[in-house]
């Protein structure tokens, strides 16, 4: 009985993951079984950084376990590996302005086929090879709160070189090296394996500086809701380990870019640097300012072809 109850688990999730994908059923006609998908509040977005509007943030608080190692599931669902710590209730985050306190559930990469393409946020347009995403769940409203990393890869394949801390940054390259190896085993789907990591190393340490907004998740349903903090440090890798998950895994697993509509984008750190590409530091209120202008230059040619008007007839 039990074995055939993991049967039907498995061959639900299989039937589930073959309903969309990033390839003949990819992300240009997910709304068509998940209407949610053409929303207006969807992720991810391309980060305008002259649009965004600094904000202050509380600091984050993670509870002691962030700081040790913990015993993760990794899984491949079928679009990419999925890591679920064995007890998730016990890893717990606040602070950053939200409200209450959100519980760890799992967390997941992104990638594309390319070191220049691969992560799902992109920052004045420009792409990074992969993404990663922790995400937490408030455990009353079962809102959604991701912390996401974009991930660089460096150009010499295995003489990567980091720019700040590095006795810091040599224990998060063993960790990544550690996933990697063990995420490169799971060639089939639902195939798994259990691994020790520690969320901290996996993070790094600049956690201060981030952009903030609503948005969604980034598979569907493409539930909405859900609020994103896209770091500004990037986490830097060797483009070797995301080849293997290219060629063994999926060719590419990541959605772009949606419309922003209506929604702002805030930061927590004050001064941001302009895009070198024009178009990317056209906010909307450059273009409501230009509108504005237009209106007035309207209304001070009416009033004056009026005066010239009423000065002939007099």
């Amino acid at each position: 009985m039990l074995h055939l109850f993991i049967l039907i688990l498995i061959l639900n999730n299989t039937i589930a993951s073959a309903d969309w994908d990033y390839a003949k059923n990819g992300p240009d006609v997910w709304k068509e079984n998940y209407p949610t998908c053409a929303g207006e509040n969807q992720s991810p977005i391309n980060i305008r950084t002259r649009c965004t509007v600094f904000q202050p943030f509380s600091r984050f608080e993670f509870t002691s376990i962030y700081y040790e190692p913990i015993k993760f599931n990794l899984t491949n669902n079928g679009h990419t590996i999925k890591a679920v710590p064995n007890n998730p209730t016990s890893i717990s985050l606040t602070g950053g302005n939200l409200k209450g306190t959100y519980l760890f559930e799992s967390f997941h990469l992104h990638w594309g086929p390319n070191h220049n393409s691969g992560s799902e946020h992109q920052v004045n347009g420009d792409k990074s090879a992969g993404e990663i995403h922790f995400v937490y769940i408030h455990p009353e409203s079962k809102q959604r709160a991701v912390l996401s990393f974009l991930m660089e890869t460096e150009a010499n394949k295995s003489q990567p070189v980091y720019l700040r801390n590095r006795s810091r940054n040599v224990a998060m390259e063993k960790q990544w090296q550690n996933y990697f190896d063990a995420a490169h085993k799971l060639i089939e789907q639902n195939s798994s394996t259990t691994l020790d990591l520690t969320l901290e190393l996996l993070m790094g340490s600049n956690v201060a500086e981030f952009w903030r907004y609503v948005g969604s998740l980034t598979t569907p349903s493409c539930a909405e809701n859900v609020i994103w903090t896209v770091f500004r440090q990037p986490i830097s890798i060797l483009d070797y380990d995301f080849g293997f998950f290219r060629d063994d895994l999926f060719f590419e697993s990541y959605r772009g870019p949606q419309p922003l509509y209506h929604r702002q984008v805030n930061r927590s750190f004050l001064n941001e640097k302009l895009s070198p590409i024009p178009d990317e530091n056209l906010c909307f209120s450059d273009f409501l300012s230009i509108i504005l202008l237009e209106l007035s230059y309207i209304d001070i040619t009416f009033a004056t072809i009026f005066t010239i008007i009423n000065f002939q007839r007099s």
